[in-house]
């Protein structure tokens, strides 16, 4: 009887509630920052945003950012904005000093359980990674 209880009182609470997490990396030339659904339903739909920042004085001709495919076999209905490389990867040109852009990365939850990988920000023979991680479930 108790575990009848304390089932709508945690629903109540946000225990099973989604969630958003941060991860943030830098490097002498750029920066990453990553917010990502750290805790998901099955079959919802969210927003995963990578932004860029170019941290040195001059432009960096083209940063690269990869998203572990691993990561991303856990979600379906997958839309990049800029669009992707086959390798889920996305190319941002000209990035001026100080400049931030963002990758957008639309997802719905299909696998149960946790799924996790690497977010990977290259340019100009640097790189920054951050490890994210989301929880998928019914």
């Amino acid at each position: 009887m108790p575990i009848l209880i304390l089932i709508p009182c945690l629903a109540l609470f946000g225990v099973f509630g989604e969630t958003t997490g941060r991860a943030e990396a830098a490097s002498p030339s750029i920066a990453e920052a990553v917010i990502f659904p750290s805790r998901l339903h099955y079959r919802q739909s969210a927003t995963m945003e990578i932004r860029v920042t170019n941290r040195s004085a001059a432009p960096i001709d083209t940063v690269t950012v990869a998203v572990d495919p691993a990561f991303l076999s856990a979600f379906t209905a997958l839309r990049f904005d800029p669009p992707e490389n086959s390798d889920f990867s996305v190319r941002l040109l000209d990035v001026k000093p100080a400049e931030r852009r963002s990758v957008f990365i639309a997802l719905s939850g299909e696998k149960y359980g946790r799924t996790s990988g690497r977010v990977v920000a290259k340019a100009a023979g640097e790189s920054t990674a951050v490890q994210v991680s989301t929880f998928i479930f019914p």
